[in-house]
């Protein structure tokens, strides 16, 4: 009986471990797509202002 507790609580630790891994990663792809776009609008409103 004890055994059976000890695996369900490493799997569950697994589990929360790769649920915060798979949350950070993608918050951190999140990011530098949404500074890409930032930065693609910069250029154009450079292009814009300036010519090409």
């Amino acid at each position: 009986m004890a055994e059976s507790n000890i695996e369900f609580s490493t799997l569950q630790c697994e589990g929360v471990a790769s649920y915060l891994l798979h949350a950070f990663t993608k918050k951190s792809q999140r990011t530098p797509l949404r500074e890409l776009r930032t930065g693609t609008q910069r250029l154009a409103d450079y292009e814009e202002r300036f010519g090409p």
